[in-house]
């Protein structure tokens, strides 16, 4: 008796042509116990390099050094984890793209919120800084979206539906 693994239809690949903005790709449901999927793993790179850049320009200062050394940091995380963030390979590049413009626009907004409320010690709650964070990344998410909508995904780029890459 041969072992053949047997896949319930669901789990794989379709033959028809998917969105590439499908919520598959984009922000796949998955179970709290579920290994760390690449979308949030690219999310939290972008997050975590952009909320390191903004305390290090606060604390630092804004001297050319400084801003071009956590501009370029930030934007290298930023390229990385919109590089990361779609798994077909075929999209990545725009999604370095639009990490790059996210990150962005959730370094300067996240430093003048910084920066306005008399710095990050003044600030009460962490969760605090998402505010400022999501409304400069806005348009660099709008620019993912807006990158990928009419795009489709060949079915033999197709990951399995269950697929937690």
């Amino acid at each position: 008796m041969e072992n053949h693994i047997r896949h319930k239809p669901s789990d794989l690949p379709s033959t028809e042509r998917r969105s590439a903005t499908d919520r598959d790709y984009l922000a796949p449901r998955q179970p709290a116990n579920a290994p760390v999927a690449r979308q949030t793993l690219a999310m939290t790179i972008i997050l975590v390099a952009t909320m390191i850049g903004a305390i290090a320009l606060y604390r630092l200062g804004t001297d050319v050094v400084t801003v071009s050394w956590t501009l370029a940091f930030v934007l290298f995380f930023g390229g990385l984890g919109g590089w990361m963030h779609h798994p077909v390979r075929r999209f990545r590049s725009r999604g370095a793209v639009a990490g790059i413009v996210t990150s962005a626009g959730a370094l300067i907004a996240t430093y003048l919120y910084i920066a306005w409320r008399g710095g990050e010690d003044k600030i009460l709650l962490g969760e605090e800084l998402a505010i400022p964070f999501f409304i400069g990344a806005a348009p660099g998410m709008y620019l993912y979206r807006l990158l990928l909508l009419d795009e489709k995904v060949e079915p033999w780029e197709q990951l399995p539906r269950n697929d937690p890459r």
